[in-house]
């Protein structure tokens, strides 16, 4: 899986050398960490690697050779591609936890439930929905399911079927809307 193979050229890029300790990958059962002496760099947060930011390797030069070797991009997309290739593979989305002495990848195996039947009556009544309206905002949502359901209660119901990947998020703030995913086009 390129994932993994990108996950450990981000650790050899972005690892402090500075700093003693070694750069580990541990398989579990359920999942491959990798794990690097070495925080995420100043002005970054988790968030900032699921979306477009700026590149900023700790080793240019290591980045550099691997980027004559076509290895890597020199665009900072490495974050994004091993999410999305996690994503094509229907596996949950990779984890990244930071220290400021570490940074650790976890990597799933456990493929995303792709059954229908798990999710809630809400969740089921959106995609219903979307299947029908092929775009969705939460204010539809509130509007249409409307009752004792909370806007809150709704982005949740959102962020289990995104991670499921019977949807996908487009957009931020008020524009962000909800189109099918992979596993709604499946079925």
């Amino acid at each position: 899986m390129s994932a993994l193979r990108e996950g450990v050229l981000n650790a050899l890029v972005h690892r402090d050398y500075n700093l003693t300790g070694s750069t580990l990958i541990s398989i579990a059962p359920d999942s491959l960490q990798i794990s690097n002496p070495g925080g995420l760099p100043p002005g970054l947060t988790t968030a900032d690697l699921k979306r477009d930011h700026p590149s900023l390797p700790r080793n240019p030069d290591i980045a550099h050779i691997l980027f004559l070797h076509g290895l890597i991009e020199k665009v900072g997309r490495g974050t994004q591609r091993i999410l999305e290739d996690c994503r094509a593979a229907r596996l949950r989305d990779p984890k990244w936890q930071f220290s400021e002495i570490e940074t650790k990848l976890s990597c799933y195996f456990s493929v995303k439930s792709t059954t229908f039947e798990h999710f809630n009556e809400r969740q089921q009544k959106i995609v219903v929905l979307l299947k029908k309206k092929q775009q969705l905002r939460v204010s539809d949502l509130v509007n249409t399911l409307g009752g004792k359901i909370t806007e809150r209660t709704i982005r949740n119901d959102l962020q289990a079927l995104v991670d499921g990947s019977w949807l996908v998020r487009r957009g931020r703030g008020r524009s962000t809307s909800y189109v099918e995913g992979p596993s709604l086009r499946l079925k």
